[in-house]
């Protein structure tokens, strides 16, 4: 499951050590844990996996369980989990517990992984220590696919009228909807709610284009805002998609 660009985040970690190394390797699985969690992704697993070409060790991937996943994962009820690319062909057993396993497809949201000294050796990269010696810089390496992120959320996240974007991530979390422009009292209504939304810092798009109410609230649902507050001559209402 690919878009069309492939947007990531991308970052290297530089350490003195290979303990502090692992300390940060660490912080970043947490990191990255609580982000997919901030995201309300569900079904988000943390998998062993093979590094590839990049070398290193402690590979692990962020799988996202979906039908239209490009990946397939192995899964054991005791808790770990691999991407099947790692084991040998036709395992059925979870190498630890030997107790069955289930594959899965799964869409990769990210993969952290330690470099070690797999680039820092032949590239001579090294730092003075405190005992006055050259020594080499142990390196890891991180990363986010963004444009899986968005896919795996909208495939989450949508009913039959469009995206419902979790609130932490909506291009805006209110949409003030006025029903009919060309009615003066509606106007003001809206722009006074409007400024107010705006003065206490919420994210709010107010559609004031004289269009049928049909097309607005059909708008409304193809963005995926998850909040409509509709202003009529039948009041204000306030829909939570």
């Amino acid at each position: 499951m690919r878009g069309r660009e492939f947007t990531m985040k991308d970052a290297y970690s530089f350490h003195a050590t290979e303990k502090c190394m692992e300390e940060y390797y660490k912080k970043m699985q947490g990191a990255y844990a609580r982000i997919f969690k901030n995201l309300e992704l569900k079904n988000v697993l943390h998998v062993t996996s093979d590094n590839g070409t990049m070398g290193g060790r402690d590979s692990r991937e962020y799988m996202c369980i979906s039908d239209n996943g490009m990946d397939d994962i192995a899964i054991c009820g005791c808790g770990l989990a691999w991407n099947a690319e790692v084991l040998p062909a036709n395992t059925k057993e979870c190498p630890a517990c030997k107790k069955p396993i289930k594959i899965e497809r799964a869409n990769e949201l990210g993969h952290i992984y330690c470099l070690c000294q797999r680039y820092s050796k032949p590239l001579n990269l090294t730092f003075i220590n405190e005992s006055g010696k050259q020594q080499l810089i142990e390196m890891a390496t991180f990363g986010i696919g963004v444009d899986r992120i968005v896919v795996s959320i909208i495939e989450q996240h949508h009913d039959d009228r469009g995206i419902k974007w979790p609130e932490n991530i909506a291009p805006y979390k209110y949409n003030i909807i006025t029903l009919n422009m060309d009615d003066e009292n509606l106007v003001k209504q809206s722009q006074k709610l409007y400024d107010e939304m705006l003065a206490r810092g919420e994210s709010v798009l107010w559609d004031d284009r004289n269009l049928s109410a049909g097309v607005k609230l059909k708008d409304s649902d193809l963005i995926g805002i998850p909040n409509k507050i509709v202003i009529s001559n039948k009041g204000v209402s306030h829909e939570k998609r």
